[in-house]
């Protein structure tokens, strides 16, 4: 096209009008028509291909497609914020953990989920109360309480129960005698011996019982459970007592209990007892069979013999009593034999 002008030595501003026509065409960039010399802010809808943006004057938006900063702090979790912008969530302290509070996250320490607990973690918390527990040693439930702790004892020993708890003891040989308890007589109306295990033969060592009140014999009932439920019935027994030289049968007496020891006739009150009796069969028949010697006046020997079958129930606990009255003093001591 012909230029009148030459731009080159042009002091002033050209006229469009002495321009060419085509210069007066509007050319469209996206959908903006755009003529020379127009001064044009803003363009819509224009595709750049390759296109290198140098600045921007604002963050694109999140409505935009941005994220509406104009920076990220580096290693910052980004949080999306609906139509504002992201926001970010910093690491925090070292170990801290991204958690939820329903609503947002946010860095918090990790912690447990319990009561507060200062020092030791109690039973009620799920812990033990012991600060420390002694390698290998066997632990026991203590209700609310620290546990309890059972030391291996001996080489060889066994982990036994006594009925209420347990222990570390040694492995009874056979035949061999353990002494289970010792009961001091004080104005008693019985002796008992309650939790009775392990063993199917015992001996009761009496030493120096006094009575309080006269009578005819000490007996005996055998219990069964951890009650105990003692058996009231069903006994059977012989008894034989002599006085000098004097021998009497006397026969059996009642089945509420077995005779653990006989005397020929009343004896008075104050007499020291001394003797032993053996018990056996005490996984479902107790049997009972004694001698005894007590010193008064005349020297008095009694022998009795007795049983009561629990039906198959083991025998957990054993019970005396005297005649008439109760012990005013001595001791009674109950032996297991082991088989």
């Amino acid at each position: 096209m012909a230029v009148p002008y030459t731009f080159g030595t042009a002091t002033a501003a050209i006229p469009l009008s002495q321009l060419d026509s085509n210069f007066n065409t509007a050319i469209t960039i996206g959908n903006t028509a755009v003529q020379l010399g127009n001064t044009i802010t803003a363009l819509a809808n224009v595709s750049l291909v390759n296109a290198t943006v140098t600045s921007l004057a604002s963050p694109i938006t999140a409505a935009q497609g941005g994220t509406g900063l104009a920076t990220l702090t580096s290693n910052n979790v980004v949080l999306g914020n609906g139509t504002g912008n992201v926001l970010l969530v910093a690491p925090g302290t070292s170990g801290n953990a991204l958690v939820s509070n329903g609503t947002t996250w946010s860095s918090s320490a990790v912690s447990a989920n319990v009561s507060t607990v200062t020092g030791v973690l109690p039973v009620s918390n799920g812990g033990t109360g012991a600060a420390s527990l002694t390698a290998n040693n066997v632990l026991l439930g203590n209700g609310t309480s620290a546990v309890k702790i059972v030391a291996p004892g001996t080489s060889g020993n066994v982990l036994t129960s006594n009925g209420t708890t347990w222990a570390s003891t040694a492995l009874g040989s056979s035949n061999a005698m353990t002494l289970i308890s010792t009961q001091t007589a004080s104005s008693s109306a019985t002796l008992q011996w309650t939790g009775l295990s392990g063993y199917n033969n015992y001996i009761m060592i009496f030493d120096n019982l006094l009575f309080s009140t006269s009578g005819y014999y000490i007996s005996i009932v055998f219990g069964t459970g951890s009650g105990p439920t003692y058996i009231t019935s069903g006994y059977f027994q012989q008894r034989i007592a002599s006085a000098s030289s004097t021998l009497n049968s006397l026969g059996a007496g009642s089945t509420s209990y077995g005779f653990l020891v006989s005397f020929i006739s009343t004896y008075p009150a104050a007499f020291n007892v001394s003797g032993s009796s053996v018990i056996t069969g005490m996984t479902s028949l107790g049997s009972v069979s004694s001698t005894s010697n007590f010193n008064g006046n005349s020297i008095y020997m009694g022998t009795s013999m007795g049983s009561v079958s629990t039906g198959g129930v083991p025998i957990t606990a054993i019970q005396i009593a005297p005649g008439a009255g109760n012990f005013t003093s001595g001791t009674a001591s109950l032996y297991g034999i082991s088989s």
